[in-house]
Order: structure tokens, then sequence, then C-alpha cells
């Protein structure tokens, strides 16, 4: 981006103002992400375009007004208020913080500052980006309308729907059931079942698709870290967490001692703030056991930060009308699978004949709509999303010296040999772990295993004193 600042020395300082200072498991950007689920790209753009509104505030005449992302940073560092006076002595200024009232007499006032803002921006910086610029939300560039109903009251409609249409099912089909013998029957339905599955599947890719076409492409969706791309495919925060300790054992940041216990080599910097953290909690415990030091380092925000950003894009997409229309047609579908066998059920039981393959049938189709159903809501993040970041944005990329991104695309092989075996050993001992509670719950009583088991302005000035 070619930039035409008037006053160089003053943007660079600016620049170098670090906003996480000190450094610490919940700082100005930690903190930043976690209350408003910004991905890690996105959080350090806002408070890149925040620097550059602020230097708009000081060297300008005239109010500026912040888009309300920026207006985001700007409150939280407001807050901080040794930090945001340091930033005020760099700027020379003390940078006042002039919140909306909505009042129609001050209307005009801040739609000129809006304007004033662009133009200098623009004099400035170059074009404004879109994504901090022109959207209330870090969401808002998905372009999803929002539904009307939630998930659950579709279902709830549906099985009202079924229920209704049981008897009526009933008479229609029993002159077509009564020609159909078994094991005949069964066998088309159950082809039938597999036939709808798969135009399903299909259907669902195709919107997943289409979703994503429609998405404005300066939207964050389309620069994801690593470390949120590998919570995408595998939802399980301990991935992210070995992808990490992964890449320092691989850098010699970290060496493995008496096979599962890690100590750190101070002689190799870290690279970045995630690495400086997990280095810091080790250095905490000087060396620790490899299953203690990864349920130490569940509890970093710096880790849950990234499974909430995730979730909440997952519950975003999951509210919009787009998902509800695709959730609806295979409900729909899928219901009246269903419906056909348990008419044949509720037939053979009316006629006194056999039942039990037919219930089979229904209780397995049950079971598979459900789990079907379920993972549709991971649709979009857990197969759609990642399937395009490796067909579309990594596979013309150099991927070898990005530890991150070879994670995503192949897991446990990407790891070192040493650090693999122990993941494997202790992925092997949870699992243990897990069927063993399991069954003591079986063969005890519950209470015995249960115990042992288991904001923003309307818009903002910024002016100086």
């Amino acid at each position: 981006m070619l930039m035409a600042v008037s006053d160089h020395t003053l943007w660079t300082n600016i620049l170098r103002f670090k906003m996480d200072n000190p450094p610490g498991k919940y700082d100005f950007s930690i903190r930043l992400a976690a209350e408003n689920h910004w991905t890690t790209h996105f959080t350090e753009q806002a408070i890149l375009e925040y620097k550059k509104f602020m230097y708009l505030a000081a060297t300008s005449n005239e109010m500026v007004s912040p888009s309300p992302i920026v207006d985001v940073v700007w409150h939280q560092h407001l807050i901080f208020t040794n930090s945001y006076t340091a930033l005020c002595s760099i700027l020379g200024k003390n940078i006042q913080h002039i919140p909306s009232t909505h009042n129609e007499l001050e209307f005009e006032k801040f739609k000129v500052a809006k304007e004033h803002t662009q133009i200098a921006y623009e004099q400035n910086f170059g074009i404004q980006p879109k994504a901090i610029w022109h959207y209330a939300s870090m969401f808002d560039s998905l372009a999803l309308n929002k539904a009307a109903t939630h998930i659950r009251s579709l279902i709830i409609i549906g099985f009202v729907v079924f229920t209704v249409l049981i008897y009526p099912a009933y008479v229609l089909l029993k002159p077509l059931y009564t020609q159909c013998n078994n094991p005949y029957f069964l066998l088309v339905l159950v082809l039938l079942s597999f036939f709808c599955l798969w135009v399903l599947e299909i259907y669902n890719e195709k919107k997943g698709k289409a979703l994503l076409q429609n998405i404005d492409t300066s939207s964050f969706i389309f620069n994801l870290s690593p470390a949120e791309l590998i919570y995408l495919k595998y939802q399980n925060i301990q991935e992210v967490i070995q992808s990490t300790v992964g890449e320092m054992i691989h850098e010699q940041m970290i060496v493995i001692k008496d096979k599962v216990v890690f100590e750190n080599n101070d002689s190799i910097k870290v690279k970045n703030k995630t690495q400086r953290q997990v280095r810091q909690e080790l250095k905490a415990l000087k060396s620790a056991y490899y299953p203690l030091f990864l349920k130490k380092l569940t509890s970093l925000n710096i880790f849950i930060n990234t499974a909430t950003t995730i979730d909440a894009l997952n519950k975003y997409i999951l509210k919009s009308k787009k998902f509800h229309q695709t959730f609806k047609v295979n409900f729909i579908v899928l219901m009246l699978l269903f419906l056909f066998g348990f008419i044949r059920l509720c037939m053979g039981i009316n006629l006194d004949k056999p039942i039990l393959w037919i219930l089979i049938y229904n209780i397995v189709l049950i079971v598979v709509i459900y789990l079907y159903l379920k993972r549709l809501t991971l649709f979009f993040t857990k197969k759609v999303l990642p399937e395009y970041y490796r067909q579309d944005i990594l596979s013309s990329q150099n991927l070898k010296n990005n530890w991150g991104y070879m994670y995503f695309i192949s897991g446990l092989v990407a790891m070192p040999v040493a650090f693999g075996s122990i993941v494997k050993y202790n992925q092997n001992a949870q699992n243990q772990n897990s069927s063993s509670c399991g069954s003591s719950c079986g063969s005890s009583c519950g209470s015995s295993c249960g115990s042992s088991c288991g904001s923003s302005c309307g818009g903002c000035g910024g002016g100086g004193d």
C-alpha cells in the first residue's frame, strides 16, 4: 500500500507504539479479540486502522469520526489508561472521545466529520479497507441475513407436521404397500435412503460453496490464521495447542527429555506471542509431563480465543436465513424418508405382520437422521471452508516454512516423530480413561461414577486539546 503521510516521523512513532505493553496472558489485543470474537488477523488489522485514525485525529484541524470497529478499539484503549496516555503523549494531543447522543442536531456534525475522515484517510493512507471502515462488525462482511426463526422452531414445526401427515399418508400408501412384499420393499427403502443422503450431500456442498462465493472478498473469512484453520478442521483446541508445541520442538525451542517430559531451550528465541506464552508456562513448571502441560495450556486465553471465535462464526452462520433454507430442505427430505418407513411399520402392526426388520430400519434411520443433521450444523465450518483453503488458497503457496499450515493439511504427519509418538500415546491414554470411566459408570452406582469421572457508540469524534 502506498502511503503519503504528511508527518512521517509521527506516523513511524505511532506505528511502533506497542498496544500490548507489557505483554501478558490477557493483554490488550488478546482481550480485544476475546470480547469481540475477532480473528487474529482482524484484530491486528483493527488495531492498525485505529492507529491510523489516531494519526488523523492528531494532524487534522477538523473533527474526525471512527468506524464502529475502530470505535470498539478506541473504547477499550481508553480503559487501558496508562497506555492511552502514553499514545496521546506521542501524538502531542489529548485526543478526546466524543460519543454521539443520536441527537438530530448532531447528525450533520458527525456526517461532516465522517466525510472529512474519509478524505483525510485517502490523502494519507489510500483507500479505506472495507472490512474495517464499511461494516459495523466483523461478521457483517459475510452478508448473511438473520433468519426469522430458530432452528429449534423449525424442528418442532416439522414434528407437528409429521404427526398430522401420519394418517393421510397411511391411507394413501396402504394400497401401494399391500402390493409390495418383503424383502424387496425393505431393499428398495434402504437404496432410497442411500440415494437421498447422496443427493443431500451434493446439495449441501453446492449451497456451502454458493454461500462462500457471495461473501465480500475483503471479509475476515479469507484471512484465517493456521490455528483458526486447525480448529475449523478438528473442532478441538488440543489440536491447535499440539501444532504450536510441535513447531517449538521442531525449532528446538522446547526439548523432550525422558520420553514425555518437556524443558525450555532459552538459547532459541520465540517467534510470536503464542510461543512466548507457551514458554512462560513451561518456565513456571521448570519441566513438564506432557499431559499435564497440555491441560495447563488449554486454560490460556490465546488458545481459548481461537475456539470461541470459530464457534461464534459457526453460530452466526446457523442463525442465517441461507442456512435455515438448507436445513429445511434436509429436514423435509429426511422426515419424508422416515415417514415411508414409519407407515410401513404401522401397517405391519395393524395387519399383524412380521415387523422386526422394518423396526430395525426405522431405529437406524432415526439415529442416521440425528447424526446427519448434527453434522450439517458444522458442514460449512468443518468441511466447506477448510476444503476451500486447501484447494483455492493454500494449494498455490509454499507451505514448507509454515508449520501451522502444514499441520492443517497433514496433521500428525507434519510433527517431529518423537512428539508425534507422545501425542498418540496421550490420545490413547485419554481414550482408555474415557472407556474405563464409562464401564465403571455402568457397573457401579451413578453417583459414585459421577464423583470420580469426569457495544459501540452511534458515532464518535476525535479532536484535540
